[in-house]
């Protein structure tokens, strides 16, 4: 994104979107331009829809979705393997191994690890086994986006975010092909088990 896309007040605009990660000040063209730069940067296909707009925190910015991760591990060539699965009191815990071709590695390679973690007390059958499955996606995105290079919040983390935000709710936000706000949705908690 180029600075005389965000107008007159290009500091403070800037300030907010890099320094506080809130994309809620930028008009719709600046965040349509916006979305395309982050796209662009990381070789997606804003067609396919890579990411959606979250608000956190009262701020709002982006969150990678499945496909994000799913175009992410083919252009990176990323090869995932899971290395641990354990039940650690009441919640499971899934570990994972990423590799990848990285010149700029010591020994040409690169090598991360990354967890997923849900929780499954009181849970049987087809919610247990869907919690599982859960932190399995969870632990192979989270380290598909960190050995990209992304720092985003993957949309498997957003019920757990929600469950631990008390103040803040959690919203998804809908933005139409102008970058304007058009619905915003609170995500509900998990309830209590």
């Amino acid at each position: 994104m180029t600075l005389d896309q965000f107008g007159k007040n290009k500091s403070t605009e800037l300030e907010k979107v890099i320094l506080n990660a809130d994309l809620s000040s930028l008009t719709g063209e600046q965040r349509v331009n916006y979305y395309l730069q982050v796209c662009q940067q990381y070789g997606l296909d804003a067609f396919t829809r890579p990411f959606e707009y979250i608000k956190l925190n009262n701020k709002l910015t982006l969150y990678a979705t499945k496909s994000c991760a799913s175009a992410l591990q083919e252009l990176k060539s990323i090869s995932v393997e899971i290395t641990k699965q354990e039940q650690f009191q009441d919640v499971y815990v899934v570990t994972v191994r990423g590799t990848r071709k990285d010149d700029l590695a010591a020994n040409g390679i690169q090598i991360a690890e990354n967890v997923g973690i849900t929780p499954i007390k009181g849970l049987s059958g087809d919610q247990l086994s869907n919690s599982i499955m859960k932190a399995v996606t969870k632990a192979q995105r989270r380290l598909i986006l960190q050995m990209a290079g992304l720092g985003h919040i993957d949309q498997t983390e957003l019920q757990s975010i929600a469950n631990t935000t008390p103040d803040n709710a959690v919203v998804e936000v809908e933005v139409d092909e102008q970058g304007e706000i058009v619905n915003e949705t609170p995500i509900q908690k998990e309830p209590d088990k």
